[in-house]
């Protein structure tokens, strides 16, 4: 398929997809695209116009169906056709890919995958700051520019005929953005340390992406990176290449003590979250029907077991009210006569927050306890 492509001086992304239309266009996605263009290099396109004109004008439709360029910057859901357009972020633990810390997948068109995925970097990477005279400088682990540009490069210039996704792996000692595809033919890694060719894989991305100054075409951008690196007091980024990948890694200054020692606390503070999360169980529909039985007012075991759709106390049942209670989420009016008749059950604080996250967490939770 490349070869035929190739032989056509055609891109991926100029194909024609028959099962999506302009009607799987977000217009919100258009009109933000053309204020950014109309800021950044003056395209003149009044915001009010349709859709199905300003992609026509882009070359990202053909009649009312989308080229994959057109789903890709401005689909409601691109996913749907193009399974593959995803940007897997992670922070990892220690320099192994073993344990998470933090995990976002991110879909969408891919304008708003890269700024998400520079929010997930920001939440991940340190903060430290230099003293300057006697002014503070705050001054991240890794540049910002140049993490956005390799970013930008991986989204902008990957092969969107790869089942692969975009990759950002975080580590204690280093940052990784691995891209589906090789370098285009004749193009070697020591290529990207001068000056060199712009040669887009992406040519309908690449031109949309120059409108939003996203990139510049010139064949700049890796050398933006290597400088940024530099300036920032950091070694120069590696790249490589294997079999269907590009991977470039940041590697932090070798001074670490420039850069604040509270990500140690950042990571411990977000592997608490993760550990909390992952203690947490969701609700079953009986459950969540036992505790809005008991919002308004105390319950009579009878009408929680109406509520739950029962007709007898059956086993399953009398094991939901149990663990209910030893996790707190409701509590008896009769504590040291729990077969009394006139036994009620009320709502607890933990079971009101229960019902608004869907969740709750107590120590022990058996997966046998809760199913319907």
């Amino acid at each position: 398929m490349h070869l035929f492509m190739d032989s056509r001086h055609l891109t991926w992304d100029t194909t024609v997809l028959e099962d999506s239309t302009l009607r799987d266009v977000d217009a919100k996605a258009v009109r933000k695209f053309l204020e950014i263009a109309n800021a950044e290099r003056r395209w003149n396109v009044n915001p009010k116009t349709s859709a199905q004109k300003v992609l026509s004008q882009l070359g990202l439709c053909k009649g009312t169906h989308l080229k994959v360029a057109g789903l890709l910057l401005f689909g409601r859901n691109p996913q749907q056709s193009l399974t593959q357009a995803m940007v897997r972020c992670a922070r990892f633990k220690g320099t192994a890919e073993t344990h998470f810390i933090d995990m976002k997948v991110i879909q969408g068109n891919i304008v708003d995958q890269l700024e998400q995925a520079m929010t997930f970097i920001e939440r991940n990477i340190r903060m430290g700051a230099e003293i300057k005279g006697l002014r503070r400088e705050d001054q991240w682990e890794y540049p910002l520019d140049a993490l956005r540009e390799a970013l930008v490069n991986a989204i902008c210039h990957r092969d969107y005929a790869s089942t692969a996704n975009v990759q950002v792996r975080i580590f204690d000692d280093r940052l990784e953005i691995w891209n589906p595809g090789e370098l285009p033919a004749g193009m070697t890694v020591d290529d990207l340390r001068r000056e060199h060719e712009s040669k887009p894989r992406n040519r309908l991305i690449a031109n949309a992406f120059f409108l939003i100054k996203y990139v510049e075409q010139f064949g700049t951008g890796t050398r933006r990176i290597i400088d940024d690196c530099r300036s920032k007091g950091l070694p120069e980024p590696e790249f490589k290449v294997r079999p269907g990948t590009f991977i470039a890694t940041f590697r932090p200054a070798k001074d670490s003590k420039s850069v604040s020692d509270a990500s140690s606390k950042q990571a411990k503070a977000q592997e608490a979250q993760v550990k909390a999360q992952e203690a947490q169980v969701k609700l079953t529909a009986i459950e969540r029907d036992i505790l809005n039985a008991c919002l308004q007012a105390p319950r009579s075991g009878q009408e929680l077991l109406n509520a739950a759709g029962y007709s007898t106390r059956t086993g399953n049942f009398k094991r939901v009210v149990k663990k209910m209670l030893q996790y707190g989420l409701l509590v008896m009016s009769i504590p040291d006569k729990p077969n009394s008749r006139l036994q009620k059950y009320s709502l607890t604080a933990e079971g009101k927050a229960s019902i608004l996250s869907g969740r709750y967490s107590g120590p022990g939770i058996s997966a046998r306890l809760v199913r319907d």
